[in-house]
């Protein structure tokens, strides 16, 4: 996973949308992912023959011409939409992707593997670039781009989320909080829990049986306010997903069950089928 983050002058959780919205000054740095073997930068999209598993593992074979990519915004809804920009020889650029606040239904779109060096921009100043995001997209490779605001400061991720079903011999639940200002902790099954979670933190719950699970989250919310969330999650189908915590478009408690990664084409799990 990589990441990269810069501070804004900020005093409270709505200013962050303020900060987001404001052009950068010309002479601040814009902040760039730093690469590593899954994220490579690059002026722009060429082929790269040799597909290997992210993070070191053993390298998949797949002779697929496409991996998968989104983008979820889960900045406060004032901070408007973000779009990510591949060069074409304008100023503009091409759009892949764009996402407005709370998009956190949005899917992974095919993209064709290659190295990638894109500009994470918003709508309204199409030229001013707010991030780069830099990976190097092999054979059904999986990344989610996440825009939040963590402490105060806005944090792009390239979150590389590839597996295969035969290098998953059990289920896997990440959590992710960014609920302003609420603890939460999750209950899966009878037996396995996280630790409680401050906004911005993350945690990875491994070892889940290849069945349908019931995923109960509880929520202290500002104001003292605790409300829960439930849903069931069929690993059997779906062995990895995603839990993201955030405020629905109303501001309230709503959490998100999404799928995480997409294994080859022919074993790809349904999503519609595994949560319910």
């Amino acid at each position: 996973m990589i990441s990269s983050s810069f501070k804004f002058p900020i005093r409270s959780w709505l200013a962050v949308a303020c900060c987001a919205l404001a052009p950068l000054r010309a002479q601040t740095p814009v902040p760039r992912s730093t690469p590593d073997p899954a994220a490579t930068s690059a002026t722009s999209a060429t082929p790269d023959p040799a597909p290997v598993a992210a993070g070191g593992a053993t390298p998949r074979e797949s002779k697929s011409k496409h991996g998968w990519l989104r983008f979820w915004n889960v900045l406060p809804k004032e901070s408007g939409e973000f779009m990510l920009i591949k060069e074409n020889g304008t100023p503009e650029g091409d759009t892949l992707l764009a996402a407005a606040p709370n998009n956190f239904y949005a899917s992974y779109i095919k993209l064709p593997i290659g190295r990638y060096n894109l500009k994470m921009v918003r709508r309204e100043a199409p030229t001013t670039v707010v991030q780069y995001v830099d990976f190097t997209m092999k054979g059904d490779d999986s990344f989610t781009v996440l825009a939040s605001a963590i402490d105060r400061k806005l944090k792009v991720e390239t979150i590389d989320e590839t597996y295969s079903l035969a290098d998953a011999p059990a289920g896997r639940l990440t959590i992710r909080h960014h609920f302003p200002g609420a603890r939460i902790n999750v209950v899966i099954g009878a037996s396995t829990k996280s630790h409680d979670l401050s906004p911005g933190e993350t945690e990875v719950l491994q070892g889940l049986p290849l069945e349908a699970v019931e995923v109960k989250t509880q929520a202290a919310l500002p104001g003292g306010k605790v409300e829960s969330w439930s849903t069931e999650v069929n690993f059997q189908n779906l062995r990895h997903a995603t839990l993201l915590v955030v405020p629905d478009p109303y501001g309230r408690f709503r959490p998100r069950i999404a799928v995480e990664g997409v294994p080859a084409p022919a074993t790809a799990p349904t999503p519609a089928a595994a949560v319910r």
